[in-house]
């Protein structure tokens, strides 16, 4: 089965020409980024179960793996690729339902956060898919501060979880939806 072939699902993720120096900075960074939140989790005595703390570890894994691997140039490629548009990138995050995991799964991380949480970065896709190209840097970083400020002044986490929200934007809108690509073409901005 393809699904389970993890060379083939990598090669999905990362994109197929991603260079042994890309999967290994994205996999140390991942193991790296849980071994870290677990640490806060432990110091701050988060009051989780097994399971739970396994949970976090998962979550951070796959976060802090997705700000890496999504900034590569190779992921840029792939997921930036003809084909992939406004329907297929919205997809992708619309897939990303890790708040409501944690709401689910964790006290102290709300149905209402998540809820805001996944509306505010599916919004600020939106509006970022809809941005010009030589904008969209830009944009991304702005939309990002202002998830960061709200986090920082509205969310109600407890320390273990205050990582969750500024990872999570940054993957998708900074690190995953910002095509790389440089802006030398003047006709683009004359539009």
């Amino acid at each position: 089965m393809t699904f389970l072939n993890i060379k083939v699902w990598w090669k999905h993720i990362i994109g197929p020409d991603a260079r042994p120096e890309e999967t290994w900075l994205t996999l140390l960074w991942s193991a790296l980024f849980s071994v870290i939140i677990l640490s806060i989790a432990l110091l701050s005595h988060a009051p989780w179960n097994l399971f739970q703390y396994l949970f976090v570890a998962l979550v951070a894994f796959d976060i802090g793996g997705g700000i890496c691997a999504t900034s590569t140039n190779a992921a840029k490629r792939w997921w930036h690729r003809p084909g992939q548009g406004f329907r297929q990138h919205l997809t992708f995050l619309a897939l990303h339902i890790h708040p409501f995991l944690l709401a689910l799964f964790l006290p102290g991380f709300s149905w209402v956060l998540a809820g805001l949480t996944y509306g505010y970065v599916l919004l600020a896709s939106i509006v970022l898919l809809k941005t010009r190209a030589y904008l969209q840097r830009p944009v991304a970083f702005v939309l990002y501060t202002v998830c960061l400020l709200a986090t920082l002044a509205y969310a109600n986490v407890p320390l273990a979880l205050g990582w969750f929200i500024p990872c999570f934007a940054l993957k998708l809108l900074v690190a995953h939806l910002v095509p790389e690509r440089p802006i030398a073409d003047r006709a683009e901005e004359a539009r």
